[in-house]
C-alpha cells in the first residue's frame, strides 16, 4: 500500500533517511503523486524514486508507473538492514536523486507536475522505515 502526504509540491527538495528489512523488500518514495482516480488503492500516478535491493532496478532509479525510467550512475549502494539518506530535487522537468549525499540520477521529464508524497510498502512481509523525512518548496 501507500502513505499519502496531505502536503502537494510542483518544484521542491526533499530528504530522509531509509531502512528496509525482511523478505523481499521493495518499496519507493513518491512525488508529484495522485490516487488514480479510478482506484484509490492502486499505485499512483506519479514519480517513484526506487528503494529496494532485490531487482534488477534498485534503489536510485527513477520510476512512472511500472517503468524504471532514470537509471542510476552508480551500481547498488544500499543494503537491506542499513539506514541511508536519500535526497531528491525537483525543479521543472529536471529530476535529481542523491544517495548518501552523491548524485546517482539524473533526468527530465515533464510528464507529473504536481501532486503528493507517498511512501510504499510493496510486497507483504517487508518493513520499510522512514525517519528525518522534510521538503522544502523551491520557487522558480
Amino acid at each position: 500500500g501507500h502513505i499519502y502526504s496531505d502536503a502537494t509540491c510542483t518544484d521542491f527538495e526533499a530528504k530522509g533517511m531509509f531502512r528496509l528489512s525482511g523478505t523481499n523488500g521493495n518499496s519507493g518514495f513518491y512525488f508529484r503523486a495522485n490516487h488514480p482516480a479510478s482506484d484509490p488503492d492502486g499505485f499512483p500516478r506519479g514519480y517513484e524514486a526506487q528503494i529496494c535491493n532485490s531487482q534488477d532496478a534498485y534503489t536510485g532509479w527513477l520510476w512512472k508507473p511500472g517503468t524504471p525510467t532514470g537509471k542510476p550512475t552508480s551500481a547498488l549502494m544500499t543494503k537491506d538492514g542499513e539506514w541511508f539518506t536519500y535526497k531528491i530535487k525537483v525543479v521543472g522537468n529536471h529530476i535529481q536523486f542523491w544517495i548518501n549525499n552523491k548524485l546517482v540520477m539524473t533526468y527530465d521529464d515533464e510528464e507529473y507536475t504536481s501532486g503528493h508524497f507517498a511512501i510504499q510498502g510493496h510486497n507483504p512481509g517487508m518493513k520499510i522505515e522512514a525517519k528525518k523525512l522534510y521538503y522544502r518548496v523551491i520557487s522558480r
